[in-house]
């Protein structure tokens, strides 16, 4: 029977995408057309349709399965966890029919690899876009496995599990993909040994290419421990314009595969296992003389523009290829053989996978030809975009670019911009919803005007700057360091803002900057390549779980736990290093509902009081006697977030106002008015801000405010949130904190036994004199990555030009946050990192995880990467801890 289900790319000329996916259909397209594509056959999307009628689904819940008709609701993730973890478990459970596996067996014999990968390949029936496979691409995990008949069955049946986890019910809902119009076939390839892999794209307005490369296969990318390096290529030349080289410690391959002069063997207890097949592939450790060079060089570069221009010659659309530089030799017949040299050996390039992506902005280089038939060689033009994903303003638009800078948060939008020239309230207050932000400076203050904006740009700041931190809290795109941007545009230019690449383009002003303005994407994709969609109106699932299986409380990580572990059969490990998330806006709570993380690890109260102040100045309401009233507004806005995480905990930064960015939420007059001695917080007038009187030592001079704050946080844990608990910012000195805890004492805090005092160990000086803060006690330290790398470094986080060689990565950094995080492990207190760091780098979490950090506070797009590294770094470390046991 599976016979005539089995195609093989050679032979797809009469086969349609709704047969073998798309992924398959046109892989197989390129390979009738001689280009390099690694031999493989695919099992037909009908064969998943016959499998799962030969399962006895008993489970109530499950009702309907058969037919594909399941409705459910998002909302409800504890059900859809369960839901999903059912439909995967019989699925991989269920016996895989002996005929099949006969046929199946025989057909890849004739692959003769000793390993294979089974990739999902969807499609959606009745659908014509060809770019339904880009929009959900990286969301179905390949699986890997040995060449023999139980480990081949298996990792087919896994293929398939892989369309029913939580995440991709939850993708399929919310883009309106019915299950019964979903089509799911898998595409069994073997697994060549890999030099180098990565991807290939035009750029945002299509007149450049985007390459990334890392080391071996792309295993190392998904699970977030390496950054791949960064091309902006020429498209017809391949010649290189811009390039960022990150730091490739690690490469994935098959195992046993020998490259000594690229990467060397990580010792067997220290190996990742690679799905549900450790046997398959290995992790390796690049050789210290490549982890910070090229992968690619310029001729390997030229060889991909050469092979992406000719693809786009001949079938006229755009696409994202993923590729793979390997050392199988291309079949002597093929038409198209692209060769190379890696380190010293001779390369063979191979296109891995083709996605139709929709046209870019502008098409200067790539104008389409014709375009490829996915049925009876019926031409066709790529079908447009839906809404809120990023498209050409207008078929005939054109983009001309402006200036590329500092790429400070992520997304990309089209809107017109809204241009102001000074820091005054007034200014800002003007800005209308729906523009893009520009101005010299954004101040932390300006948070409730920047609400109304979806995207930000400014002459200054860097990757840690109050701008790129307010964007990333907010989810909108974000462009810092862009050298007289206010000069180059004026108020009602159109732009497209490209805050993962750090591009300013104008777009011309034919089109409706109303109808064509698109909304920035609240979440970057993580290194699973997962999209989080926006969330819909759902009803009410029609199934109910049993009543021990309902719970409105919020859930632990545990609880949320993506079922893919279990679903195989394994036992996942419990994470000793805590996910947690840096928010201090309550619009984002809801995103975060279904998300792994263990509570917030930093809410900053200067990005809280200017939606308490409500655009008015502190010293107006605390002058006017409205204390009171402040007070209950802080608590109510405040409460959601202890509510959304309970019983999870939140530490509330108390508010660190430096004077230069918060001069008019402060509104009060300077020192000499008012008196040192003054408990009101004052302006002075320090040369540098941050070295001035702001974080602990402000307390001490000036209280008023921190009392306020810490009379906000008594009143909340009176109404019984005990999960509430105070870090304290920018300490100098043991003096300071021993203050500032007294003033604790004084508003009734410390008689609630479980609550913790933190410090923010971001001033050097902690270093020095971490057990005298914990004798005079503290409860623990978080690291402020942003600031202790810039006050090492001696290098302004806020300056458009220091910022960008302002790199926490530092190994002078490095040594700072390891003494501290191993110094608080030592005296046996918590230590989380926060900062920018995490989500910047995360190569470095493996780093934080083995010193013993207890926590990572990352922005809320960071989150899933983040969970998946700290994952990572935790089977490595247990590995070793159970080698270590097992000789003992």
């Amino acid at each position: 029977m599976l016979d005539q289900h089995l195609h093989w790319l050679t032979g797809m000329a009469s086969v349609s995408r709704h047969q073998v996916g798309d992924k398959a259909f046109y892989l197989g397209s390129a390979h009738q057309r001689g280009y390099p594509i690694i031999p493989g056959c695919v099992i037909s999307t009908e064969v998943f349709r016959e499998f799962i009628n030969t399962i006895y689904w008993g489970n109530p819940w499950l009702a309907g399965f058969t037919t594909l008709d399941l409705h459910l609701d998002p909302g409800h993730p504890k059900q859809l966890q369960a839901v999903a973890q059912q439909i995967r478990r019989t699925i991989i459970a269920a016996q895989f029919p002996h005929a099949w596996l006969s046929s199946l067996v025989e057909a890849i014999q004739t692959l003769d690899m000793p390993y294979l990968m089974c990739r999902p390949s969807i499609s959606v029936e009745f659908s014509d876009d060809p770019a339904v496979s880009t929009k959900l691409k990286g969301l179905l995990a390949p699986q890997y496995c040995q060449a023999e008949p139980d480990a081949i069955a298996q990792a087919v049946k896994m293929a398939w599990a892989e369309a029913f986890r939580a995440k991709s019910l939850v993708v399929w809902q919310r883009s309106a993909i019915s299950l019964q119009d979903l089509r799911i076939g898998v595409l069994v390839q073997p697994v060549y040994s890999a030099l180098a892999s990565g991807t290939l794209h035009p750029n945002p307005t299509g007149d450049r290419l985007d390459v990334t490369a890392c080391w071996g296969l792309g295993g190392s990318v998904k699970t977030g421990e390496v950054v791949p390096d960064w091309y902006r290529i020429h498209p017809g030349s391949g010649i290189v314009e811009t390039q960022h080289l990150n730091h490739k410690m690690y490469a994935y391959g098959i195992s046993g595969e020998t490259h000594s002069d690229l990467w060397a063997p990580v010792s067997s207890i220290d190996q990742l296992e690679i799905q549900s097949f450790p046997q398959a592939l290995s992790r390796y450790e690049v050789q210290p003389t490549h982890q910070k060079g090229s992968v690619l060089s310029q001729p390997t570069l030229s060889a991909l523009a050469q092979l992406y221009q000719q693809l786009f010659d001949e079938w006229g659309f755009n696409s994202q290829l993923e590729w793979v530089l390997g050392t199988v030799p291309a079949s002597s017949d093929a038409p198209i053989r692209k060769t190379t040299v890696l380190g010293d050996q001779q390369a063979y390039l191979y296109v891995t996978q083709i996605s139709p992506q929709p046209k870019p902005v502008a098409q200067q280089k790539f104008q389409p030809k014709h375009a490829l038939s996915s049925r009876g060689g019926r031409e066709r033009d790529a079908a447009p975009n839906k809404p809120m994903e990023l498209r050409s303003a207008q078929p005939s638009s054109t983009a001309m670019p402006v200036v590329s800078a500092l790429g400070a948060a992520p997304g990309q939008v089209i809107a017109p911009v809204w241009v102001i020239h000074e820091r005054a309230a007034q200014s800002i207050a003007q800005v209308p919803t729906g523009y893009v932000l520009v101005a010299p400076d954004v101040m932390p203050d300006w948070m409730l005007d920047i609400q109304r904006t979806v995207g930000l740009v400014s002459e200054q700041g860097g990757m840690t700057c109050h701008a790129a931190i307010v964007a990333r809290e907010l989810g909108i795109p974000a462009v810092v360091g862009a050298h007289q941007i206010t000069r180059l545009l004026n108020t009602g230019d159109k732009v497209l803002v490209n805050g993962d690449r750090g591009t300013i383009h104008r777009i011309d002003a034919e089109a409706d900057p109303v109808k064509d303005a698109i909304a920035p994407s609240s979440l970057r994709p993580s290194s699973l390549g997962q999209s989080f969609p926006g969330r819909a109106s759902l009803g009410s699932p029609p199934y109910s779980l049993p009543e021990n299986e309902r719970s409105n409380t919020p859930q632990t990580r545990a609880e949320h736990t993506d079922d893919s572990d279990q679903a195989g059969g394994s036992s996942q490990l419990q994470h000793r290093t805590q996910v947690m998330v840096s928010l201090s806006q309550v619009e984002r709570l809801s995103e975060l509902r279904d998300y792994p993380i263990d509570g917030i690890g930093l809410l900053r109260g200067e990005l809280l009081l200017p939606t308490v102040l409500n655009r008015q100045s502190l010293a107006q309401r605390l002058q006017s006697g409205q204390t009171h009233e402040l007070i209950t507004q802080f608590c109510d806005r405040l409460q959601p977030f202890l509510e959304a995480m309970y019983p999870r905990p939140v530490y509330y930064r108390t508010a660190d106002l430096r004077t230069n960015e918060f001069a008019t939420l402060l509104g009060n007059p300077a020192p000499s008015e008012y008196g040192q001695s003054s408990s009101f917080p004052v302006l002075d007038d320090a040369q540098n801000p941050l070295l001035g009187s702001h974080g602990t030592l402000s307390y001490v001079n000036h209280p008023a405010l921190f009392e306020l704050e810490l009379t906000v946080l008594y009143q909340l844990r009176r109404k019984g949130y005990d999960n509430i608990h105070v870090i304290l910012p920018f300490v100098r000195t043991v003096e300071e904190f021993v203050a500032c805890r007294q003033l604790i004492r004084q508003a009734n805090l410390l008689a609630f036994a479980d609550f913790q005092i933190w410090i923010m160990a971001e001033v050097p000086s902690v270093l020095f004199l971490l057990p005298e803060y914990v004798d005079a006690g503290i409860s623990g330290i978080a690291i402020g990555t942003n600031d202790l790398a810039q006050l090492i470094l001696a290098l302004d986080r806020n300056h458009p030009t220091l910022s960008t060689v302002l790199d926490p990565r530092h190994p002078a950094v490095m040594r700072a946050i390891e003494r501290l995080v191993k110094t608080a492990r030592q005296l046996s207190i918590p230590c989380s990192i926060c900062g920018e760091a995490p989500g910047q780098y995360p190569e470095l979490i493996r780093s934080f995880v083995e010193w013993g950090a207890t926590s990572v506070s990352v922005s809320p797009s960071a989150v899933i990467q983040t969970h998946e590294a700290i994952a990572q770094a935790e089977q490595a470390l247990h590995l070793i801890e159970h080698s270590t046991e097992s000789d003992s």
